[in-house]
């Protein structure tokens, strides 16, 4: 008995050895237990599937925009409008005393540039008085007669090797000969001119990078005149502008342009792949209704957000880093059909079914620029938008 405890167990180890005995040299075979199915990757264009498509306006103007688009040349102008916070009539000695200003000996106005027409060269910038009763209200018929030849005052030359800088433009003395009737405060006209029709876009107040206007002075020091300098940061800024040559067609979708406008998609996906499948790569494909209009030789972005629930023009929109895409650069004048990355997006409205399968398209830069898509709709035969999406289908572990 104490022999078979001992070597019981031993025994029974070789006989499982034995058992689970392989081949090396033998070929390999799957067992009867192994799935006979393969992973399937699926590209599909799925037409019809935008349905209720709109467009809604108003949701950027431009005195609200973080930029302000200078555009020349062209069958659409702007002007900017800048107003800024009032000067004193003293101004600091050091950093503890304030004597008065005797005199103005110049003015500079610094700008910063975000964007320019990167094929026009010798572009310059004018700088022109104007009344500071500018607001959101004025038009650009309204600013029209400050914009003449002989009302600059001063002149931003952009050097041509510059894209995104702060420039400057330097002012005379008289260069507000009403200021002290305007209470001290000061607002100028900007344009843009150039050999050929050109843009430059520069930052807002929105930002904090708005115009910035620097004052220097000769200042009383105990009867002694001492150079002083001191500035004012930019109270309103904003840019007018007449409208574009035509209006759109009734069918089209819009997104983008004064004031700007976006357009709402509602996505009815398939449920064999919105429930049950793996998204690996989902595009919106969009067809320009007529060529991208916008300043000569500009380029726009077109983001897509989805939303957390639908109201119309007032739904919030989810916009994260993850799930907000955008194309490659869209020419003016591009006919193309523009590509829209929406595989975040897709892959949201998998992982929470509550959320509503709304799309939204507008522009980088809302408010910013007159640049303007018109896309075909559901309405428009030939040119409705698609989504195209490559997906693996439920894998099958049934054998054949």
């Amino acid at each position: 008995m104490q022999m078979a405890r001992r070597f019981g167990l031993p025994n029974i180890i070789v006989l499982l050895l034995a058992a689970c005995g392989e081949s090396i040299t033998a070929p390999g075979s799957c067992p009867d237990f192994c799935p006979t199915a393969k992973i399937q990757l699926i590209d599909s264009l799925l037409t019809g599937v935008i349905v209720r498509d709109t467009t809604f306006t108003g949701y950027v103007m431009p005195h609200q925009a973080i930029g302000m688009q200078l555009v020349g040349g062209s069958s659409q102008t702007t002007r900017g409008l800048v107003r800024f916070f009032a000067f004193s009539d003293s101004t600091f000695l050091d950093s503890l005393n304030r004597v008065p200003v005797l005199a103005v000996d110049s003015f500079r106005l610094d700008i910063v540039l975000t964007n320019r027409s990167h094929d026009v060269t010798g572009l310059e910038i004018t700088v022109h008085r104007l009344p500071i009763t500018i607001d959101s209200l004025t038009s650009f018929d309204d600013v029209t007669p400050f914009f003449e030849d002989s009302t600059i005052i001063g002149v931003f030359a952009v050097p041509d090797s510059v894209t995104s800088d702060t420039i400057s433009a330097i002012l005379p003395a008289d260069a507000f000969p009403r200021l002290v009737e305007d209470s001290s405060r000061a607002a100028v006209g900007l344009a843009i001119r150039g050999a050929s029709p050109a843009f430059a876009t520069m930052s807002t107040t929105e930002i904090t990078l708005g115009p910035l206007l620097q004052r220097f002075v000769q200042a009383d020091s105990a009867g002694v005149p001492v150079a002083r300098m001191d500035f004012r940061f930019a109270t309103f800024d904003t840019f007018v502008y007449t409208g574009p040559p035509t209006s759109p067609d009734p069918d089209a979708l819009v997104v983008g342009g004064l004031p700007a406008a976006r357009a709402f998609l509602r996505v009815n996906v398939p449920s064999f792949i919105i429930d049950s499948s793996e998204v690996v790569k989902a595009e919106l494909l969009l067809v320009p209704f007529e060529p991208v209009l916008g300043a000569p030789s500009d380029t726009l972005r077109v983001a897509a957000d989805g939303v957390s629930a639908d109201f119309g023009p007032k739904s919030p929109l989810i916009v994260t880093q993850d799930s907000l895409r955008v194309t490659n650069a869209v020419p003016v004048g591009s006919t193309d059909t523009i590509i829209v990355d929406i595989t975040q997006l897709m892959v949201v409205w998998q992982t929470d079914t509550t959320i509503v399968r709304t799309l939204v398209l507008r522009v980088n830069g809302e408010g910013s620029t007159i640049g303007e898509l018109r896309l075909g709709s559901s309405k428009t035969p030939g040119l409705h938008p698609a989504i195209r999406v490559t997906f693996v289908p439920p894998f099958s572990f049934v054998p054949r």
